[in-house]
């Protein structure tokens, strides 16, 4: 995708990339919108982060991986729920690529910790974080 280029991604939410990273905007209901930024320089090699907005009425969860191989799927699994994340990247070979997924539900309390895991195409784990990764609105 080009830099810059914002993605309808659900919930009233946008993504885009650029040389630095990820951006997330999300709408309140105020009107104005709540901006969340991954830069690719915070994420070291090898590994994925993530962040995560939502309320009472569901999640999006958009992250980073930074590495060697070319994910080609990425999987939020959360609260007994297993989400395909859509996987986007800039032109060309930036060495990472960002992926996003909206979820109808709630995060429970005292559920076991989300994992993220991203594979290449051959199906080769190339990062899994587990871990929450932030907090309802």
């Amino acid at each position: 995708m080009a830099s810059g280029e914002m993605v309808a991604v659900g919930r009233d939410n946008t993504v885009w990339l650029t040389s630095q990273g990820l951006f997330q905007g999300t709408s309140k209901s105020s009107g104005t919108t709540k901006d969340w930024t991954l830069k690719v320089a915070d994420v070291p090699n090898g590994k994925v982060s993530a962040i995560v907005a939502g309320d009472s009425s569901g999640m999006l969860w958009a992250g980073l991986y930074h590495g060697p191989g070319k994910p080609d799927k990425v999987t939020v699994k959360v609260d007994g729920r297993t989400m395909a994340a859509k996987v986007i990247t800039l032109a060309g070979t930036p060495g990472w690529a960002a992926f996003y997924t909206a979820d109808t539900h709630a995060i429970t309390k005292g559920a076991p910790a989300p994992v993220i895991t991203v594979k290449s195409a051959d199906g080769t784990v190339l990062a899994e974080m587990a871990k929450l990764t932030g907090t309802q609105d």
